[in-house]
Parts: C-alpha cells; sequence; structure tokens
C-alpha cells in the first residue's frame, strides 16, 4: 500500500486513493520548507504570498520559543521517532501529516492517544531503491535512506506535485566566525568564506578543497589543535557556536559534524539521482542562498520565486463576482476554438479498461474460444417404427464410403 491509516488493532487501511491527488495539466509547485537558519519571518511571509502549498519537515516551520511559528504547513512529513515532536501538529486535522508505518501505536506526546487515531494522518511503509529508482510511479512503498528529505521528496512526487521548491535547506553545518578564527589559528584556511570550503594543505600549488566537517576535525587534530575529537569539540564549543537551526534547539559539536556528513551523503544521493528525477518529470529547485544543493540543482531567488507563482495563478483579488448569477458567460469564451472527440479506437479501449477493472485479462479475452467437438446423441427408440428407422440409420451408415449402389438409398420421412 502506497499510503494507509493504521487503526488500534493494528490493522490497516489502504488510502492509495491519494496518489496524484494534486497533479494537473503542468507540473505542481510545493514549497519544502527546512530548518536551517537561512529560514526566517521574511522568507516565511514571501512563501506565503505565494498561495502555494507548503510542506515541512519534523520542526521546520518553527520559531524560537514563545514565538508563534514562522509558518504553519498544509502538509507535514516526520522521519525521526515520535517523542521528539509537539503534540500541536498531530492534532491538527487542516495538516496532512506521513509518518513512518512503524509508528502508528506511538502516543502522541503529551496526550494519552495513539498517532493512528489523529486527523488526517497517513502512514507510509519505506524500501531502500537504487539510484535509477529513486522515484518509481509504479512502487508501493515509499524511498527508504534514513531521511526526511529523501521521503519527503518521494512521498509528495506520489501525492502528484512535480516542481519542489526547497528553502531553508542549507543541507550544510556553518561554521560560526569565531569558529572559523579559530581554525585559521591553526593553519586552516578558508577558500571560500560563504560555502566554509577549507584548504588542508596550505599549499597554492595543491589545493584540497573540502567542507566536510567530519575532514576539519581531522585536519584539526592532525595539526595539533587538541589530540582527539572530544577536545576539538569542546574548543569549538568554548566560542560562538554554529547555527544549526531556525528554531530552539542545538546539537553538541559532535553531533554537529556527524550531522553534517549525513547532509553531505544525502545531497550526494540526490546528484546521482537527477537522471532518475528527469526521466519521471521532477524538478528540485533550491531556493536556499547557501546550500550544498546549488552545486547540482538550479537555485532561484525565494522572492523571484514567489512572485512568479503569483503571476501563474488566478488572484481572487482581481476576480469580480458582480453578474455572475445574473448574467451567465460561457467558460471558454475568449478561448481558442476546441471540440472533445474520442480517441482511436476507444471502443477497444474502453472495453479493455473495464475488464481490467473487473479482473479480467483482456489478452485472455480476445484469444478465440475453442469449438466444442459434436456429441452424437443416442435415439431413444420406443417403438417398431423407430426400432425399425435406426437399423436403416445404421445400415445407411454401414454403406458409407463403400462403392456406390445403383439406385442408391433414400430413406423418406417414414424411415
Amino acid at each position: 500500500m502506497l499510503f494507509f491509516r493504521g487503526d488500534t488493532d493494528k490493522l490497516r487501511d489502504d488510502c492509495s486513493f491519494l496518489k496524484n491527488q494534486h497533479a494537473s495539466v503542468t507540473k505542481t509547485p510545493v514549497w519544502i520548507v527546512g530548518a536551517g537558519p537561512s529560514f526566517t519571518k521574511e522568507q516565511a511571509d514571501l512563501i506565503k504570498s505565494s498561495g502555494v502549498m507548503v510542506c515541512c519537515m519534523n520542526f521546520s516551520g518553527r520559531g524560537k520559543d514563545g514565538d508563534p511559528p514562522l509558518i504553519w504547513p498544509h502538509i507535514w512529513t516526520a522521519f525521526d521517532p515520535s517523542p521528539r515532536f509537539l503534540g500541536s501538529i498531530f492534532l491538527d486535522h487542516k495538516v496532512q501529516k506521513f509518518v513512518l508505518g512503524g509508528r502508528f501505536m506511538d502516543l502522541i506526546p503529551g496526550t494519552g492517544t495513539k498517532i493512528c487515531e489523529a486527523p488526517n494522518l497517513y502512514c507510509v511503509d519505506t524500501e531502500f531503491r537504487p539510484y535509477s529508482r529513486f522515484i518509481d510511479p509504479n512502487a508501493t512503498k515509499q524511498i527508504g535512506c534514513r531521511d526526511t528529505f529523501c521521503l519527503t521528496i518521494t512521498i509528495l512526487y506520489s501525492l502528484g506535485f512535480r516542481k519542489l521548491y526547497c528553502a531553508g535547506t542549507e543541507m550544510a553545518i556553518r561554521l560560526s566566525e569565531a569558529q572559523v578564527e579559530l581554525c585559521k589559528k591553526h593553519k586552516i584556511e578558508f577558500l571560500d568564506e560563504d560555502c566554509t570550503t577549507f584548504n588542508f594543505t596550505n599549499d597554492k600549488r595543491n589545493v584540497e578543497r573540502c567542507d566536510l566537517l567530519p575532514n576539519l576535525v581531522k585536519q584539526l587534530i592532525a595539526n595539533k589543535m587538541a589530540g582527539n575529537r572530544t577536545d576539538v569539540s569542546k574548543m569549538m564549543s568554548e566560542v560562538e557556536r554554529e547555527k544549526q537551526y531556525s528554531f530552539c534547539e542545538t546539537k553538541s559539536f559532535q553531533a554537529a559534524v556527524v550531522t553534517d556528513e549525513h547532509y553531505w551523503r544525502i545531497v550526494q544521493y540526490l546528484r546521482l539521482s537527477r537522471k532518475n528525477m528527469s526521466l519521471n518529470g521532477l524538478e528540485i529547485i533550491s531556493c536556499t542562498e547557501k546550500s550544498r544543493l546549488n552545486a547540482f540543482f538550479p537555485y532561484e531567488n525565494a522572492s523571484d520565486v514567489a512572485g512568479q507563482m503569483i503571476y501563474d495563478s488566478i488572484d481572487p483579488a482581481t476576480e469580480e463576482t458582480k453578474g455572475r448569477y445574473s448574467n451567465v458567460q460561457d467558460p471558454d469564451a475568449g478561448l481558442p476554438y476546441h471540440r472533445d472527440f474520442p480517441s482511436h479506437e476507444w471502443n477497444v479501449i474502453k472495453e479493455n479498461e473495464e475488464r481490467k477493472r473487473k479482473g479480467v485479462c483482456p489478452e485472455c479475452i480476445s484469444k478465440p474460444k475453442p469449438i466444442p467437438a459434436p456429441v452424437e446423441q443416442e435415439i431413444d427408440i420406443q417403438d417398431q417404427a423407430g426400432q425399425k428407422r435406426a437399423d436403416i440409420i445404421k445400415r445407411f451408415k454401414e454403406l458409407e464410403g463403400q462403392p456406390e449402389i445403383e439406385g442408391g438409398v433414400i430413406i423418406n420421412e417414414k424411415g
């Protein structure tokens, strides 16, 4: 089942009807909002003004504690364990929610309600797939690569969205200015401040570029900043910390290093799946200025994108209701001439489609039915006349194939 709802009996109701619910004649857009520190109230307001649906992941869209959310989603996805999250998102019936199938018996945090009892909540199962099947229109499960972003992409594709605009998705942990200065003191040269790319060899003739925090830590240890990763983490934590999220949460520096490597791997995963995305009509557009995605996917400014979305859609503020009841117009007024007609061999196609819906194989139906062999019936003889007639017929059959008898043999109605 592509989507399903669970119940407290641990049974599953198939909800695959959600497939392609948002598909249209053009590629339906949607915003994917990440929890990167670049996501601000100004960017949230731009996205709201675009009139396009918003999908948030985990805690993305949340602001600082005590402040209202920067943006509240239409769709919400989560890969992480349920106890991490807050009850409000689960209980909001206006938000369509998607969680892993193995979690539907979890409790909604702070309540005695099971997740499967939450309104407008659906579950998905996952499977590992190669890059060539990252998007699989015929799949009955979502992609499984232990990441919410990839899971969100395949869920949105299954729902019918084809243009995914990503905001707040740095896909990287960026060092603070104080941490950069600390690294410079230990002979780490920063080649590009925007992308925090490091030069480990410090040799202009042989520049080794990298932006992975695990590699930075290794080099700091090699440059005698500290003797091990724990000590490096402690020193990096004593200065101004790196910004990790748009909401109030900060991991330890060691955990941030692991997260940075995970982000990097996911970007490579998506890079190697680009041909598959292209073949299946999926577009990923980065709207995050300093994102690892920008090296492999097109980047567009969020302000420009939001403005174009408003232009492409019909703004309700520009429509007039006056006269719609009293002066009804043809819906195709002003449009080029068009007329509907059935496709070629529609009757045959329609018959085959109906048979498929009934579970009958069209190929089996098209095969000619075998003609049964004729069955000889025994003659029911009830009287002497019948017996005489039967004897004559028997004699006639015996003469068949024999040389022709002069005068021939004639059997009249009386036998």
